[in-house]
């Protein structure tokens, strides 16, 4: 919201520091290629936006040696995660879908208040 998208009219514009939160209902069928949130130890910047909007970026990631992780959650499973870094879902293949609730929190150090929406 305040970064990449600078969605100024939205109220968590505010908050300098955005988390995503996914409790997981229901895993997918398991595939090694698809479905699954890979998040890249990649803060984004003007610099990554045009590799993003490009769809370039897993190019731009091999390039400088970017490491990267594969969240695989299971029903039940709960995770935070910091949307600064470059994340993605790849499309589910199969019949079973995911289903997760997701929550994003927004808060800054200096106030009191935390926003949380869905």
């Amino acid at each position: 919201m305040r970064l990449r998208e600078k969605r100024t009219s939205y109220s968590v514009y505010r908050y300098p520091h955005q988390f995503a939160s996914i409790l997981c209902l229901q895993a997918p069928d398991p595939d090694p290629d698809a479905g699954e949130c890979i998040i890249h130890r990649c803060r984004w910047s003007d610099d990554v936006q045009p590799h993003i909007e490009a769809r370039t970026f897993p190019d731009y990631a091999a390039e400088r040696a970017i490491p990267s992780v594969r969240i695989v959650l299971e029903a039940g499973d709960f995770y935070v995660f910091n949307t600064r870094f470059i994340h993605e879902v790849p499309p589910i293949i199969g019949a079973r879908p995911r289903v997760v609730l997701a929550t994003f929190m927004g808060f800054d150090p200096d106030e009191d208040e935390v926003h949380v929406w869905s």
